[in-house]
């Protein structure tokens, strides 16, 4: 031999923390691939070759993760200039200039820190009942919000440092704009999403969770490809979360990190399969680009098996009952919000509050649909009421919106008075109640129809051609309006929630109007709240509140009306019967 000793280095000597050596590009390229310690062994192990220790794995993932977020920030960067140039190349800016661009996000979360934090203070207090303790979260998950959005007059010290630092009172309250029109009601539809969360407090106070059967999963997971391995420590999720976005925005990210970061050329077989890939996914769009647009059968998005819209067991008693009494809490309106509900909601169907305050009450437009239902199902409207579908396609909704302004102006005419506009009214006694007449004239309502049926001929003819059948024609020759029409029904609720003596029922033609009064009638408004409260309790509120519509399931019908519907079987089938025996006695016959 030639007796000469040399050393074989495969990468340099340097101490710099943006030289990366063969260990390092071995960890960037596990975590590229969604991979960490464990998968680095195995296959080092299959390969025959030795492992990395632990410790020095993980001082080169803080390394590699480090560099992974100098690369996501120089790319969110390069990033933002493009979004800058393309929306001023497209006139895409404010009057200052500003550029104006569509942001689309959403949340992802390694880990729960306030709601654990809330459940071990709570769980921790040995001197409360189980059940206080439960109570206790729930009303602090329900402040959340508020806590988050600047609003602290329920927040506690144990977790507002505000309160001790007296740093509440000169916070910015957010609360009141994100409820308002301009803040779009977001803050509605926050809370919808906190309730599901107060929904499990008692799971939470128990400590149960699924994760026994997530770690069978994992193992599953290992062996068809998946990933459900833990990477919220060492700092791997933040270093993850900045490799894919250097992923997503570059498509080369191993190319973009050696260039932008180590400011050096890629090697030449990263660089060949990042080119490869990347041609590839443009083909893959060219291919999309060129192919021809077919309409594809719909098909539901929600598995009822997984996901947020999976099937779920319905509340417990408790539950439900702390949830029903919130609810309540939260629609029973002081007068001077009722009145500035009203107020804000005048525009009626073009008003977003409008739509959702209606989604949490029983509203007088479907009185007469409630009160004279028997003893069946209520599912069908039940879903009807708190899905329905946009109905404004139908010719007869047409022309009643096109023609409403022209018979409001004619009104005016008749009356010598100006109708004034008005929105929601809350009935003050039962808040689950609604109505939105036509207008207001003094101290009585109007309530429009614009029949479609009568297109074209005076109400009169329309009468006699029978077009018009909600109103009756008395022996005097008068027209009253039909008291089992369901018109009736929201005419007398409209007049008892919005607290008046008189409905001005204006019906229109294109022809001539007919106007009746239609005056209070007390003893059929007693008939008709007890069926409404048992309707709204038994059938509506379930729905609102734990909804099994979004849950993929059937809606919850009341027992009372199961047995009925058992009882009207038993005796159709008795009927059948007997019948039957009849037939077959009069053939032997």
């Amino acid at each position: 031999m030639c007796n000469e000793k040399f050393e074989l280095k495969n990468c340099k000597d340097s101490d710099s923390s943006t030289e990366l050596n063969i260990n390092d590009f071995a960890v960037s390229g596990f975590i590229s691939i969604g991979a960490g310690y464990s998968g680095l062994e195995q296959v080092s192990a299959s390969l025959n070759i030795p492992c990395m220790s632990d410790k020095l794995y993980a001082k080169c993932h803080k390394k590699v993760c480090d560099l992974w977020e100098l690369a996501k920030e120089k790319s969110m960067e390069e990033a933002a200039k493009e979004e800058y140039r393309l929306a001023v190349l497209n006139n895409e800016v404010d009057a200052n200039g500003v550029p104006m661009i569509t942001v689309v996000a959403d949340a992802c979360w390694s880990k729960r820190r306030s709601v654990t934090g809330a459940v071990k203070y709570i769980s921790g207090q040995e001197n409360k009942s189980f059940q206080q303790k439960v109570v206790e979260l729930k009303q602090d998950l329900l402040n959340a919000p508020h806590h988050v959005f600047g609003n602290h007059s329920s927040c506690k010290l144990y977790y507002c440092k505000k309160l001790s630092t007296n740093d509440a009172s000169t916070e910015e309250n957010l609360v009141p704009a994100m409820k308002s029109t301009e803040g779009g009601y977001i803050f509605l539809d926050i809370m919808k999403f906190t309730y599901r969360l107060v929904n499990n407090a008692t799971s939470l106070m128990h400590n149960l969770n699924s994760n026994i059967a997530e770690i069978f999963n994992s193992v599953i997971a290992k062996f068809i490809g998946g990933k459900r391995i833990n990477y919220s420590t060492r700092q791997s999720y933040g270093g993850r979360c900045a490799a894919s976005v250097v992923s997503f925005n570059s498509g080369q990210p191993q190319t973009f990190l050696s260039k932008k970061v180590l400011l050096r050329s890629p090697n030449k077989l990263v660089r060949r399969l990042e080119n490869r890939r990347n041609m590839k996914r443009l083909a893959s769009v060219k291919r999309r680009l060129n192919k021809a647009f077919t309409v594809k059968p719909q098909c539901s998005k929600t598995d009822k098996n997984y996901g947020e819209s999976c099937e779920k067991p319905d509340l417990s008693e408790a539950d439900y009952d702390f949830a029903k009494n919130e609810h309540l809490k939260n629609i029973t309106l002081s007068s001077e919000d009722r009145n500035l509900l009203e107020r804000r909601t005048i525009l009626q169907g073009e008003s977003v509050e409008w739509r959702q305050e209606r989604k949490l009450r029983l509203t007088a437009s479907a009185f007469g649909r409630v009160c004279k239902r028997g003893l069946i199902k209520c599912s069908p409207l039940v879903k009807d009421l708190v899905a329905g579908k946009n109905l404004d396609h139908v010719k007869s909704i047409q022309y009643g919106k096109t023609c409403e302004h022209l018979a409001r102006d004619q009104l005016e005419n008749i009356l010598q008075k100006s109708i004034t506009r008005c929105g929601l009214f809350i009935d003050p006694e039962l808040p689950f109640l609604g109505a939105s007449p036509d207008g207001l004239v003094g101290e009585n309502i109007v309530e429009i129809k614009c029949p479609y049926s009568a297109k074209g001929m005076s109400v009169d003819d329309g009468i006699k051609m029978k077009k018009i059948t909600f109103w009756k024609v008395e022996k005097n020759g008068s027209v009253k309006l039909d008291k089992k029409h369901n018109w009736y029904y929201q005419a007398q609720g409209q007049i008892h929630v919005t607290r008046r003596k008189t409905c001005i029922f204006a019906v229109w033609t294109d022809v001539d109007m007919k106007i009746e009064m239609i005056q209070e009638d007390k003893a059929f408004w007693n008939e008709m709240e007890n069926k409404l409260t048992r309707f709204y309790f038994d059938c509506l509120l379930p729905e609102i509140i734990d909804s099994r519509l979004d849950r993929q399931m059937e809606i919850k019908e009341p027992d009372y009306i199961l047995n009925a519907i058992k009882e009207r079987e038993i005796i159709k089938k008795r009927k059948a019967t007997k019948e039957q025996v009849q037939i077959t006695k009069r053939n032997k016959k």
